[in-house]
């Protein structure tokens, strides 16, 4: 049977505890794991890193749960656990705060402070793991967390000399408790405030829950990451959305952003079993939750906020492979999946994306992850530990970086425009256009130092550069940059004659032979996916066309076609005033392009090579963009036409190529 620790009296209300230490490998020179009270710092040395981590969330969702499951050694399951996490020593203590004259008999099985086995409802709970820093560097190797063949050291192995032991902290904040937190943060620290909302008579209480409460967080600001468990079964309670439930839930995330600021945030969805899937409604349950959610803002947020509807991506659930789990599934066999909980699982994450910028909130989704401690068909007395998801737990809280949805995409996209907006600049007759990597790493500290709201941790924002460059390439909104500061576009003169073709183009790039009498602009024609790098990208040259692509309106409309057409069929503009303004854009662009060629094209004037290639640039784009395409017409396509009449003395070709080649020489161009 699943041992029950007892509950006795201690400094704080009342305590649960329990440790474990590895028969074979703990000695007396391995530091101590126990704390003292629930809100003492960890003193363990130089010789240990820490970890920290913070659970909060839903009641009854399963934090503390998981934080006993370190010390369980009794469980079948533990060996398991032990075999992939390898534990040197564990402890946990949950404590619940009762004046302590409440309860004559604390240690019952179902009382005013534990209303089902084996734990009392938590206030708050602290659990510490502690692990040789060996192994811990094995397991973030065995699950793909960190590889020795790409990187030295990661930056969470970077410890110093003196380390010798990794402590996994993990602090639990209970319902109850974070209300009062909630409460106790929004009236700046007025205890007395927050014991007129409470019917408790008793100063003695009311000094240990100040203490407890400002030593909560103190917790909290030294956490590496927080996990925020959704109690589905109550959450969407008969398949539903629950609009109280949820607005509990906002409050909740809304302290976390206070306290926590620009902080990572990964969600355990916990009791997906206890949702009725055959009665799940996702586009009633959105509806819901905008209602709920405009309503929240306007009223505790003084936010005024506009619904959208229900992405695809709710509709399907991405699953978010972070971790290689094939030492998972050769000591535990079969991997709990998320089966038929993956409706839920997709409508939440959607949800989330669109949720924390929306409010103006600076946390940081990580991801969305299902969570269960014990394996399912266990029951009662006789359940058994779940060791794969616990280990699973560990590694998606570790984990670098999160997995890029579609929503996700859409945003770093916004990030990426907004960045390119605001660093152009005209500095004589150079114009700086071009945005790299490191550009966007400088725009996002710039964000949290102005504490903007950025939605996703910067490490997962860089490292999706070629995913979302890529996408804005192919869209027709951004162009790449080639060698010299020059787009990567070809630009094709074509003569009377069908092979008499005189091509200009940037160094680097390769692209497609045509035969017409055209001139026509191409992109290259190798596709962005097979693309191993893209060093800059840059919005349109002219001055107009940038003004509309970075205008409120038109950002709106390319994160929105981007994350909920899930960028496949690329941009599409459906305002008449968007449409107008690009069908003019086009058409001058096109215009200033022939005079160009036929002022330029023989006179030797310096610079007008790299005016021709940026001209060709900004039309590509507008063609790609123009309201006329054929939507069956892939946004891959390799080239856009432009017929254009040559002047009536038409040069030979090769006396263009000639004079071509002079001025690329004349203006130092590759």
């Amino acid at each position: 049977e699943e041992p029950v620790a007892p509950i006795v009296r201690a400094r704080f209300g009342l305590e649960q505890r329990c440790a474990y230490r590895h028969a074979d490998l703990y000695d007396e020179e391995v530091p101590e794991v126990d704390l003292e009270t629930v809100i003492a710092q960890p003193e363990l040395g130089a010789e240990c890193a820490i970890k920290s981590f913070v659970l909060l969330g839903d009641q009854n969702a399963g934090k503390s749960t998981m934080l006993h499951s370190f010390c369980r050694s009794g469980d079948v399951g533990f060996m398991q656990l032990s075999s992939l996490l390898p534990i040197l020593s564990s402890s946990f203590i949950n404590t619940r705060m009762v004046p302590h004259g409440l309860l004559e008999h604390p240690d019952q099985p179902i009382s005013a402070v534990r209303d089902e086995l084996p734990y009392m409802d938590t206030d708050i709970a602290r659990g510490l793991v502690m692990l040789t820093l060996e192994n811990f560097g094995f397991f973030c190797q065995e699950f793909g967390l960190w590889d020795p063949a790409v990187e030295a050291a990661p930056s969470f192995l970077d410890f110093d000399q003196e380390v010798r032991f990794v402590v996994l902290h993990f602090t639990e904040l209970g319902g109850d408790h974070l209300d009062r937190l909630v409460k106790f943060v929004t009236s700046n620290h007025d205890m007395e405030m927050l014991k007129k909302s409470e019917a408790i008579q008793d100063e003695a209480f009311w000094k240990d829950m100040h203490e407890v409460l400002l030593g909560s967080l103190r917790l909290l600001k030294d956490t590496t990451r927080s996990a925020f468990f959704l109690n589905c079964s109550t959450l969407f309670l008969g398949g539903m959305l629950q609009r109280q439930a949820l607005r509990q839930t906002l409050r909740k995330l809304r302290f976390l952003n206070q306290v926590l600021g620009g902080r990572e945030i990964l969600f355990y969805c916990a009791r997906t079993d206890g949702v009725p899937m055959g009665s799940f409604d996702p586009k009633r349950s959105w509806d819901e939750a905008m209602m709920e959610l405009i309503s929240f803002a306007k009223e505790e947020c003084s936010r005024e906020l506009q619904g959208v509807m229900m992405p695809q991506s709710a509709l399907h659930w991405q699953s978010e492979k972070v971790l290689d789990e094939t030492a998972l599934k050769e000591v535990v066999g079969d991997v709990p999946d998320e089966g038929q909980s993956a409706p839920l699982l997709a409508w939440l994450h959607a949800f989330l994306l669109f949720l924390l910028p929306s409010l103006g909130f600076r946390l940081q989704l990580v991801g969305l992850a299902p969570v269960r401690n014990y394996k399912e068909g266990s029951k009662g007395s006789s359940r058994q530990l779940c060791a794969a998801s616990v280990v699973r737990n560990v590694g998606t809280l570790l984990q670098r970086g999160c997995a890029m949805g579609d929503l996700a995409l859409a945003q770093v996209a916004e990030l990426l425009l907004r960045c390119a907006s605001e660093r152009r600049r005209l500095e004589g007759d150079t114009l700086h256009c071009w945005v790299t990597r490191q550009d966007l790493a400088t725009h996002l500290e710039e964000c949290e130092a102005e504490q903007q709201a950025v939605p996703l941790p910067e490490v997962s924002a860089l490292s999706s550069w070629p995913k979302v460059t890529g996408v804005l390439l192919r869209a027709g909104i951004c162009t790449e940059m080639a060698d010299g500061g020059l787009p990567k576009v070809a630009l094709d003169l074509h003569g009377v004659q069908a092979d008499a073709v005189v091509r200009l183009r940037a160094a680097l790039h390769q692209p497609e032979v045509r035969s017409s009498d055209v001139l026509f602009v191409t992109r290259t024609s190798k596709s962005v996916e097979e693309r191993d790098h893209c060093e800059a990208v840059g919005l349109p040259f002219d001055a107009e066309f940038f003004k509309l692509l970075t205008s409120e309106a038109a950002l709106h409309a390319i994160t929105t076609q981007l994350s909920f057409s899930q960028h496949k069929d690329g941009v599409r503009f459906q305002s008449p005033e968007t449409l107008r303004q690009l069908d003019g854009i086009r058409a001058r662009l096109r215009q200033e392009l022939q005079d160009l060629l036929r002022a330029g094209l023989t006179s030797g004037t310096p610079g007008v090579l790299g005016r021709l290639l940026r001209g060709a640039s900004d039309v590509w784009q507008a063609e790609l963009l123009a309201e006329d395409q054929d939507p069956q017409d892939p946004p891959e396509r390799a080239c856009k036409r432009l017929c254009l009449p040559w002047p009536v003395v038409r040069p030979p070709a090769e006396e263009i190529a000639t004079q071509m080649r002079l001025l690329s020489q004349q203006d130092g161009l590759n």
